[in-house]
């Protein structure tokens, strides 16, 4: 993996600072809440409030501008309109600031000249200024490892540094498949919702969870492939660490495609091109958030088989006839209850 990525990533996830920009004193606003998560899981760095309106918010001081702050954000949590945020990210940049996670919408997502040319502008200070931005359009994401939590979520417990990672397009879809396998008592160290990837994109995602030691697994929930040949990279990197890809495709119907479109601005492609290119290349396509939860779990637990012919006991007649009708991909044996292709299940017993 690129050093430069790897430090992006590594930037935005786990970083020494924090300065969240747009703070508003209602507890339920997302501001205040990620306040609270930094606080809640005791991040190891100052978190500085950032509005002029305000000498005082949540018990601590509240900053006016950027230029006010005591010391240089590592990381800035952008809770501020569309049209606002290229200005901050190049003052940022200037200042040192290495990352940033912008949740605004307003983008390509909304089908208008000006929502493209926006965040054309935004792609544009993102490769002048070198900033690792998360988003735009998103809901943030969580760190075990950095302590950090810009999700607006208060469901999420604990932060365990465990065998899953997760990163999706959708902010709220993502978030709430971790929770519930963390409520299946299976840990997850990270999730990311990456929005319109307009800055790090999935294939950057995956690269850094290779790397991490701890990450067995990793999940991506994506309604289009952003740099299609990085992410192909990507999975084929993780295949030959032996850390599954799942990944659940959104876009599969003309419906639904249309629906994301509409939700990051970008156009999905056929799922038969998903399912032989990423297929291929390691990825295995689950159809509902359901299905990625049990095999997740499956593999978290037992792993991939060695071998193919996999043998298939079960306990009722409707259970056959779902796990005959299942199907398989590159990964072998591993996903023959799973995905598509090649092979057959060879036995059956109910």
């Amino acid at each position: 993996m690129g050093g430069v990525s790897a430090s992006k990533v590594e930037a935005l996830l786990n970083p020494k600072s924090v300065a969240i920009l747009g703070a508003r004193e209602n507890p339920m606003d997302w501001t205040a809440r990620i306040f609270a998560n930094y606080q809640r899981f005791e991040f190891d760095g100052p978190v500085w409030p950032v509005n002029p309106r305000f000498n005082e918010i949540w018990g601590v001081p509240c900053y006016a501008s950027l230029a006010d702050l005591p010391g240089v954000p590592d990381k800035l949590v952008v809770m501020r309109a569309a049209s606002s945020v290229c200005g901050i990210l190049r003052e940022a940049a200037a200042m040192g600031t290495r990352s940033a996670t912008v949740y605004a919408a307003g983008y390509s997502e909304i089908g208008t000249d000006d929502g493209k040319a926006l965040e054309e502008e935004l792609r544009t200070v993102i490769e002048e200024t070198g900033l690792a931005v998360c988003g735009p359009n998103c809901l943030g994401s969580m760190s075990a490892r950095g302590r950090s939590l810009c999700l607006p979520d208060d469901r999420i417990r604990e932060l365990v540094r465990g065998p899953v990672a997760m990163v999706g397009q959708s902010g709220t879809t993502t978030p709430g498949i971790g929770r519930t396998l963390i409520d299946r008592g299976i840990d997850v160290g990270y999730i990311v919702t990456s929005g319109n990837e307009v800055g790090l994109a999935t294939a950057d995602y995956i690269n850094y969870f290779v790397d991490d030691p701890d990450v067995r697994l990793i999940f991506c929930l994506i309604e289009a492939v952003r740099r299609p040949q990085d992410f192909l990279a990507a999975c084929r990197r993780a295949r030959e660490a032996g850390k599954p890809v799942v990944a659940l495709k959104m876009g599969v119907s003309e419906g639904g495609r249309a629906a994301a479109l509409a939700h990051t601005g970008s156009m999905a492609g056929a799922v038969e091109a998903f399912d032989a290119v990423a297929g291929d290349a390691g990825a295995i396509r689950v159809e509902s958030g359901d299905a990625a939860i049990d095999l997740v779990e499956l593999l978290v637990n037992a792993g991939l088989p060695e071998t193919d012919n996999v043998g298939v006991l079960v306990y009722s007649g409707g259970v056959r006839g779902v796990v005959a009708g299942c199907r398989r991909s590159s990964w072998g044996a591993a996903t023959g209850l799973f995905t598509r292709d090649h092979g057959k299940i060879q036995r059956i017993s109910g």
